[in-house]
């Protein structure tokens, strides 16, 4: 094989690779049905973006271990430092409820909420990891306030004590031509307190149906679930209490 073969090889390689590099991950979803899709920028977070960045309505109700990226102030994107397609999901989700495009149930366990002003691990909150303080803890939870009396019911937070031993998001975009259904499968990995966010990601309407029917629904229902906004709110407000004092010293 002479020199200019092995080059011509290389470059239908490199083509390829683009070619595949170049295809987001939600359309290699819609093309394969089903796919494993690594953390990181252009990974998890553009198939998050992408599931958001559009025309339709769309709905998203989610079984998480922490509050939504959409939640956090932007201080503590800046010290987390969110990458720019969570930066962008947050400004369109935001500007979805605006417009009553986007829904989003988050359903999240109160002890979540305990860990994440809990800062007796050193002075380290269990959920953010080292670099963040109470005051910006405190200043995340009247964040999740605000995002409920102000956009209610287009944004709903369920607080339950229901165990789930999986994590999950369903979407359900309502395009015109043909709506389309899928279900993420989470898995975080914890890497020197940075957290990456693995999923396996699904595109079918049956599933969909099925985990919004019998998981969602049933840890809505469970007796310990509260969606009341006005009881939320309370409940929130009654776990960022204590962070007042130490937070502003």
């Amino acid at each position: 094989m002479n020199h200019a073969e092995v080059s011509s090889n290389h470059d239908a390689i490199r083509h390829c690779f683009d070619q595949v590099l170049s295809i987001s991950p939600l359309e290699r979803v819609r093309q394969q049905r089903v796919l494993f899709v690594p953390g990181g920028p252009e990974g998890f977070d553009r198939l998050f973006l992408d599931l958001f960045d559009h025309s339709h309505r769309v709905e998203e109700t989610s079984l998480f271990l922490k509050p939504s990226i959409i939640t956090y102030p932007d201080r503590l994107l800046d010290r987390l430092g969110a990458s720019l397609q969570d930066r962008k999901r947050k400004e369109i989700i935001f500007q979805g409820f605006k417009s009553r495009r986007c829904f989003f149930t988050e359903i999240l366990r109160r002890e979540t909420l305990k860990e994440l002003v809990d800062f007796g691990h050193g002075g380290v909150s269990r959920i953010y990891g080292p670099g963040i303080t109470e005051a910006m803890a405190e200043e995340h939870i009247q964040a999740i306030i605000h995002q409920i009396e102000a956009y209610f019911p287009v944004y709903k937070l369920v607080l339950t004590d229901a165990a789930f031993p999986f994590l999950l998001s369903t979407f359900q975009i309502f395009a015109e031509d043909e709506p389309e259904s899928y279900v993420v499968f989470f898995k975080q990995l914890i890497i020197e307190h940075d957290p990456i966010i693995e999923c396996f990601a699904i595109q079918d309407q049956a599933v969909t149906r099925n985990v919004l029917e019998n998981v969602i629904n049933w840890v809505i229902a469970h007796p310990s679930s509260e969606s009341d906004p006005t009881k939320v709110v309370a409940e929130l407000r009654v776990i960022a209490k204590p962070l007042r004092a130490k937070g502003r010293t």
